[in-house]
């Protein structure tokens, strides 16, 4: 709620914040998995704390160390709950220094520079298991995602249709066909017009990894509108703008990849 009550948002009221803040925290993901033993929903979070943490950074006045300490903590929490998080904390570390590179910031990139150094070192204190572990076993250090004694646990998940495309046509199917959780029997791509839900769509989300349109029936839809709206979405404060693009590129980012 603080986040959306700046004015980079313009003037919400107090049922307009609680609104914005609960649809981004309990999307599909996040309810399906909030009672079982899956981990993705926490990094979600995480990241969502992460993110608006250098949100309140880049739209404030000042450097509050509350922030700072948001972004340290979540950024080492989620380095330690799963190998993807790891991985999206470092890149969005990385973005933040590049962004404030271009945008000629240099206490800020200084900033990124050392939270970036600081959260690496901490990450390889807190994270001896796995990370040093699997070195002393004498495993690849993001074992068992690398190496030679890799598993592979994204092909046998993948579904049959999914096994010869590329990863833009992954990334367009899923979006935009009909949600289905089922692996070898899903066969035929299914695709839907956007906005639109089928009954047996629903059944799908009784489990917590749907696999196919994951993000809800409306993602597609939701998808196409938020790309068309972002053009309108225009502040006075060129920044402000240069903010907005960034997040979205973000979002898109881990949804092409997810």
């Amino acid at each position: 709620m603080f986040t959306f009550g700046k004015p980079i948002f313009g003037k919400l009221n107090n049922f307009m914040k609680i609104l914005f803040s609960f649809l981004i925290i309990f999307n599909p993901v996040v309810i399906q998995q909030m009672f079982t033993y899956y981990n993705d929903f926490l990094v979600y979070c995480w990241f969502m704390v992460l993110l608006f943490g250098f949100f309140n950074i880049e739209t404030s006045e000042e450097i509050k160390k509350t922030d700072l300490f948001l972004i340290f903590a979540s950024s080492v929490i989620l380095c330690n709950i799963k190998l993807g998080g790891l991985f999206y904390t470092l890149l969005l570390l990385i973005l933040y220094g590049i962004y404030n590179l271009i945008v000629k910031n240099k206490t800020k990139f200084i900033l990124s520079l050392k939270m970036f150094l600081g959260v690496l070192t901490v990450v390889v204190i807190t994270g001896i298991n796995p990370y040093i572990t699997n070195l002393k076993d004498g495993y690849n250090v993001f074992y068992p995602l690398a190496g030679s004694a890799k598993i592979d646990n994204i092909t046998y998940n993948m579904p049959d249709a999914f096994q010869k495309q590329s990863l833009p046509q992954k990334f367009l199917y899923s979006t935009f066909s009909k949600s289905s959780n089922s692996i070898r029997a899903y066969r035929n791509i299914q695709i839907k017009i956007p906005f639109t839900c089928y009954e047996a769509e629903f059944n799908s989300f009784l489990y917590p990894d749907t696999r196919i349109g994951g993000f809800g029936c409306l993602w597609g839809g939701i998808m196409i509108l938020s790309l068309f709206l972002l053009r309108y979405i225009k502040k006075e404060d060129n920044r402000e703008n240069k903010i907005i693009a960034l997040i979205f590129g973000i979002f898109f980012f881990i949804s092409y990849n997810s």
